[in-house]
């Protein structure tokens, strides 16, 4: 993820150098960068990551017609991911990460089908660097590897994993105390933000109890993959369930949160999908929320 913010940004000033304020009297004015964006040029307004995520969106539907394709599944279904306006909001619009994540986790999908298992491995490991909760899927890919009892590929698929998520994750945390900086940040997100959910406001004035449920949605993973692991579930399946439980006992549930499971949904093996659909719907109610002025 860090990396896809690095390059956006050095993409932007290669391309059209250092932003200027259409008024430069305004600059001891402005101290948000909200309050920058409405006075400078269009293409300084996050537009180089936008298109990135945009393109990120595309190339997931692609992934996923071709998931469709050897599964001889009508291609139509992919326009429950293509057509959703969640996934236009949120990378078009907003420009939001996680869309490669899902990106690489369909890729990993892609990869099994066609028994390219370190391949699936290494999007697997890569898909962590952008959303860490993809690693509920490792179990399942672990399961599929053992499955062939061929010694080799399992040991160059462990190799590409541990080499793959040292690179992902040590630079992160070793450079300028990341690692201090990381857990700090999950202490102020339990303590201090104003979580949205309906569980979390019923227990807003119960702080013991609220403490508690900050557990839940780590119960919600562990038991959908002990589940999913009993069922032996198709991974296009596990990867929906694996996204969207710990959603529904989740203390904050903004709507790019919907971005990975939403990505399963044309390809799931068993027909559902409902709940994330539905769910993805009611989304717009959220952002007419955060651009409704505040009467308070």
């Amino acid at each position: 993820a860090q990396t896809l913010f690095i390059a956006a940004r050095a993409i932007e000033m290669t391309c059209f150098g250092h932003a200027k304020l259409d008024d430069p009297r305004l600059e001891k004015q402005l101290h948000t960068w909200r309050g920058v964006l409405a006075h400078v040029s269009f293409e300084h307004r996050g537009f180089v990551l936008r298109l990135i995520m945009s393109i990120a969106a595309i190339r997931c539907t692609l992934v996923l017609l071709a998931l469709l394709k050897d599964a001889r599944q009508t291609p139509w279904l992919a326009v429950l991911f293509a057509w959703n306006p969640l996934i236009l909001l949120e990378t078009a619009g907003m420009g939001y990460v996680q869309i490669v994540a899902l990106l690489l986790l369909l890729a990993m999908a892609r990869m099994l089908q066609r028994h390219k298992l370190p391949l699936a491995v290494l999007a697997l490991c890569l898909a962590c660097g952008v959303q860490p909760m993809a690693i509920l899927l490792a179990p399942l890919l672990i399961r599929q590897i053992m499955t062939l009892r061929d010694w080799t590929i399992a040991r160059r698929s462990m190799a590409v994993a541990a080499l793959t998520l040292l690179a992902v994750y040590l630079p992160i945390l070793a450079i300028q105390h990341g690692a201090a900086g990381w857990i700090g940040q999950l202490r102020t997100n339990a303590h201090f933000q104003d979580f949205n959910s309906p569980l979390f406001t019923f227990l807003r004035s119960h702080a013991h109890w609220r403490t508690a449920a900050l557990f839940l949605p780590a119960l919600a993973a562990a038991g959908s993959l002990l589940w999913l692991l009993r069922q032996n579930a198709p991974i296009e399946d596990s990867g929906y369930w694996l996204m969207l439980c710990p959603l529904l006992v989740a203390p904050i549930i903004p709507p790019w949160r919907l971005i990975a499971t939403l990505g399963f949904v044309p390809v799931m093996k068993h027909r559902g999908g409902w709940t994330a659909l539905t769910w993805s719907a009611t989304a717009s109610l959220a952002y007419i929320t955060w651009h409704t002025p505040s009467t308070a």
